[in-house]
């Protein structure tokens, strides 16, 4: 994360020794961070994905409560789309 609330990308080299190449803002995660030791999402263990918790809201602008998760997101938008 950088100093503009982006969610940043940097080579990183471990030997021999430890250095920080050049970095690259990916996207702006500022809408998932609730102040300076709270961050509301993850990488998934295969470092591939991220996953985010933002704020939540339903049809009207009122804020809901429920969380859903889809697994294997494209397989279920194929079977939905008939393909």
């Amino acid at each position: 994360l950088n100093g503009n609330a982006e969610l940043v990308a940097a080579e990183v080299v471990t030997t021999p020794v430890f250095s920080v190449g050049e970095r690259r803002p990916l996207f702006s995660a500022a809408q998932y961070f609730r102040g300076a030791n709270a961050r509301h999402y993850d990488v998934t263990p295969d470092d591939r994905r991220f996953v985010f918790a933002g704020p939540a809201v339903i049809a009207g602008g009122e804020a809901g409560g429920e969380l859903i998760v889809v697994e294997h997101w494209f397989e279920e938008l194929r079977r939905r789309m008939g393909n």
